[in-house]
């Protein structure tokens, strides 16, 4: 823990900041507690050790289209645990997710069905000799 985070609109002390990522913390929990519920949302449960191995198949799969490192990937979808699935693997991958709003000005998510997320690769690379998206 090297910083402090100061949350202004809270009153209260400063909560230490973790010196890790969002996804070395969520596979950090996953090494401690696997079986303990990560997401819960109605009758879905995801315990970590599920949350992580779903996200790092979509990790898996990012990586063999060339997602990588200070890439961005677009994602869209509906508040399900399917989204945060996404959201992981992206991070997992060492990309940025940039999130999409289902149904908002643009493209967005058009054409996605609300009960899952979906990730987008072609949204933006920061390596200008791979700016297409892969077929």
């Amino acid at each position: 823990m090297t910083d402090t985070l100061t949350v202004s609109a809270v009153h209260g002390p400063d909560l230490p900041w973790p010196d890790a990522t969002l996804a070395d913390l969520v596979t950090a929990q996953a090494a401690r507690t696997p079986d303990a519920v990560a997401v819960r949302q109605w009758d879905t449960r995801l315990t970590y050790r599920q949350l992580v191995d779903r996200a790092a198949g979509v990790a898996a799969a990012l990586r063999e289209h060339g997602v990588g490192r200070g890439d961005r990937v677009g994602v869209c979808g509906a508040r399900t645990p399917d989204l945060v699935v996404t959201v992981v693997g992206v991070l997992l991958a060492g990309a940025a997710y940039v999130p999409l709003e289902p149904g908002g000005p643009g493209r967005g998510c058009a054409g996605s069905p609300a009960t899952r997320a979906y990730a987008w690769w072609s949204v933006t690379r920061r390596r200008p000799s791979s700016a297409t998206s892969p077929a």
